[in-house]
This record gives structure tokens, C-alpha cells and sequence, in this order.
């Protein structure tokens, strides 16, 4: 691991002087990635095919407990915590939902746990399930596909409602932060949101691209969503009415995928590497911030220390103060990109997931990771964390699904 901070470099912890700016670092890092040490683009199929038949062979596997009963990869993922079980929510390219239990006792044990039948499976959707969320309480549990089509489950599978009216994929799935109401986006362009009954309390139309991303703000009276269409939009919830739009030259010149938000502000990530600071209840950008060299995947606020972290498929992690805008560090994260990330909601922690297919967890104030994963023999596509962090559930191209404890 390497990290960047200010016109110090970092190796494992040593301090060497470096005679560039930080921006020579970063060309450096840049140039890395773009000549094929980091990504081997130009490797032909049957070199990938020998190299992923030897992966399978090497890599250790840290879980302690794996899943293997999904026959196609494993989209999503969604960790549910009682006082003596955990309970596994998946979504896959098979078609199908998982729920599995697993009592915490069983997995105090030196030898990782496989299991390959499914406890309670999922069924309905007619395509890929590529989002999973639980509600506010852990009660339900909600199912997003490629059908255009949401399910609501109780947490012991039994299916509560059919949620219909998009007319394309579902591209994302939240519930409110104090209520059982869901709201999802959608490929054509639309919101949609409806109670647990299945009652459709309003559609969000407005947008003109895909919606890639949305959630309602944390006291809940307000639901943002980014597009495709390089826009984000502040919504009345219960008026189904457009409060501000953030648009134009100053704002992402592609499209929007990932956001995060406070009370006030949002950060969100364009397709081009963008990075912009709005202030959503009066629709004004404050900052913009240099651009990663691929798409930014995943962006967050840490709650307990002054950063906003963003993350790439150009394979780097950058750490920015929240204060003052600057540049903290930057962080060669995972070979060939960086996927997903997750922040700790107590500790100054953030968990990535790459297509390198391992986990780790940084800390945000040092820039440095303090543990990685191993396990996924393929890219590792969703990332969930328990309340204290301590424990990881991950799910993969190699259509697994893996719990890690630290």
C-alpha cells in the first residue's frame, strides 16, 4: 500500500522525503495504472483463464463463513444483527433471493464454515436481483431486479408485497430512515415510492436518464436521486414535487452515480471522474474537487472525522478535508479499481471492496489499511458491515457470498 500526504511518501509506515509535488506523485501513480502494472487490459483470454484457474488455487480464504449456493454472481448483499444470530439477505444473476441464518456461536471455530443449501430462497423475480436493502428495524426485507419489479419480504422469506410500475430495471432500492416505505429508481427515469401494503405514494418523474442513485436524506423529509441525465434532484417526498435541481456547467459534465449526504450538504461522483460539494437545501455547488482518472464509484462522509472519501475504478482511494477542501492523501487501493465502499458509523473506519477480490479496512485519519480480506476469487461487487464493524459480509463474481470477522 502506498500513500501520498502532502510532500511526504509513505511505504509501510517509513516516511520518505520526495523531492516532487504531490501532483508528480499522482501523474506517477496515474501512469501506472494507464501502462498495465496495475490493470493488464491487454492479457489474452487464455493468459485470464490461467491466471483465474491459479487464483482459485492461491488465495486464502480468511471467512469464516462462505456461502456457495448462488449459480450466477452475487449482486447484493444486506446484514441483519440479533443478540445471538445473523441473518443473511443476497440477490444474485440467478434470479433468486437468499435468506440464511447463522447463530454468531457457530462461527467460533478455526476452520471456515462452507455451506452450499439454501435456508430460504427467494422467488418471483424474473431477472437478475441487483439490490437488497432491509428497513429501518431489520422487519422487512426488499428485493430490486432487472424485472423493473420490487418485493417485500418479513425476515422470515415470506413474501409481503409485489411492488410493479417502473418499466426498466431497478437500479436502486432504499427505505426510509424511521418509516416502511421504499423508494427505488429506476432505469427509465423514474422514482417510485410505496408503503409496506403496496400502496404507490408517489412517482418521481422529472429526470432524463437513468436514475443511478438515490436515498432519502437522514431526518427523512427529503429524497435526493442522480442520474444519467448529469443532475441531482431534491424531492418532497410526500408531494412527489422537484424542491431544487443541481445541474449545469459548474456541476457534473457526465453522468451522476453515487452520492452521499449530511443534513445539508451532498458529495457526489460523475462517470468522468468528477467530484462535486453541494449544498442541497439551497442548490448551490461549493466545491469541485480534482478528478479521479476513471468513474467514481463510491463516495462518503465520515461521522466521526472531517473527511469526505471517494473512490475509483482508476484503483485509487482519496481522503479530502471536509474543512478546508484539501487533498489529505491519496491511496493506490486495489488493483483494477476500486468497486464499493462502506463507512464505519463510530469509528473513523472505511471498508472498500475491489476487482482485485479483496476487502480492507483504512483508517481515514492515517490513510493507512489496517487489515485486508482474502476469500473472492473474482471481483468483489457489494460490501455490507455489522453496527460495530467488526464484522463484513461480502458478495462476488465467483458467486459467493462471504463473512469476514476482524
Amino acid at each position: 500500500v502506498r500513500v501520498m500526504q502532502g510532500e511526504d511518501e509513505y511505504f509501510d509506515g517509513e516516511i520518505l522525503q520526495d523531492e516532487g509535488t504531490q501532483e508528480e506523485i499522482l501523474d506517477s501513480i496515474n501512469h501506472l495504472v494507464e501502462s498495465g502494472d496495475v490493470i493488464l487490459d491487454e492479457v489474452d483470454d487464455a493468459d485470464s483463464e490461467m491466471e483465474d484457474s491459479e487464483m482459485d488455487e492461491e488465495v486464502p480464504n480468511d471467512a469464516k463463513l462462505t456461502l456457495q449456493y448462488h449459480t450466477d454472481p452475487v449482486y447484493a448483499v444486506a446484514l441483519k444483527e440479533s443478540d445471538d444470530q445473523w441473518i443473511i439477505g443476497t440477490g444474485a444473476g440467478d434470479e433468486i433471493g437468499t435468506l440464511f441464518r447463522c447463530d454468531k456461536a457457530s462461527l467460533n471455530t478455526e476452520e471456515p464454515i462452507i455451506e452450499t443449501t439454501i435456508q430460504k430462497e427467494l422467488t418471483g423475480h424474473a431477472d437478475s436481483i441487483t439490490c437488497v436493502a432491509w428497513n429501518f428495524d431489520r422487519s422487512m426485507f426488499a428485493t430490486g431486479g432487472m424485472d423493473g419489479v420490487v418485493h417485500v419480504w418479513n425476515d422470515e422469506g415470506e413474501l409481503i408485497v409485489q411492488l410493479q410500475g417502473p418499466a426498466d430495471s431497478i437500479e436502486w432500492i432504499c427505505w426510509h430512515p424511521r418509516g416502511n416505505v421504499v423508494a427505488c429508481g429506476s432505469a427509465d427515469g423514474t422514482g417510485w415510492m410505496w408503503n409496506s401494503k403496496g400502496l404507490c405514494l408517489n412517482v418521481f418523474s422529472g429526470h432524463d436518464g437513468p436514475l443511478t442513485c438515490g436515498r432519502f436524506t437522514p431526518d427523512g423529509k427529503l429524497l435526493i436521486t442522480g442520474s444519467r441525465d448529469e443532475s441531482v434532484k431534491i424531492w418532497v417526498p410526500t408531494q412527489g414535487t422537484t424542491q431544487r435541481n443541481i445541474s449545469g456547467d459548474l456541476f457534473h459534465q457526465s453522468p451522476v452515480l453515487c452520492f452521499d449526504c449530511t443534513d445539508s450538504v451532498i458529495i457526489s461522483g460523475g462517470e468522468n471522474g468528477s467530484l462535486r460539494l453541494s449544498n442541497y437545501i439551497s442548490g448551490k455547488i461549493l466545491n469541485k474537487y480534482e478528478d479521479h482518472e476513471d468513474s467514481v464509484e463510491s463516495v462518503q462522509f465520515c461521522p466521526v472525522f472531517p473527511v469526505i472519501t471517494s473512490a475509483s475504478l482508476d484503483g485509487l482511494l482519496k481522503i479530502w478535508d471536509l474543512n478546508t477542501a484539501q487533498l489529505r492523501s491519496t491511496v493506490l487501493a486495489h488493483d483494477g479499481g476500486v468497486i464499493k465502499t462502506k463507512i464505519d458509523e463510530r469509528e473513523p473506519l472505511l471498508y472498500t471492496c475491489g476487482v482485485d477480490g479483496t476487502i480492507k479496512v483504512w483508517d481515514v485519519r492515517s490513510s493507512t489499511c489496517v487489515r485486508t480480506f482474502q476469500g473472492h476469487t473474482k471481483p468483489v461487487l457489494d460490501i455490507d458491515i455489522s453496527s460495530n464493524g467488526k464484522t463484513i459480509l461480502s458478495s462476488s463474481d465467483d458467486q459467493t457470498v462471504r463473512l469476514f470477522q476482524w
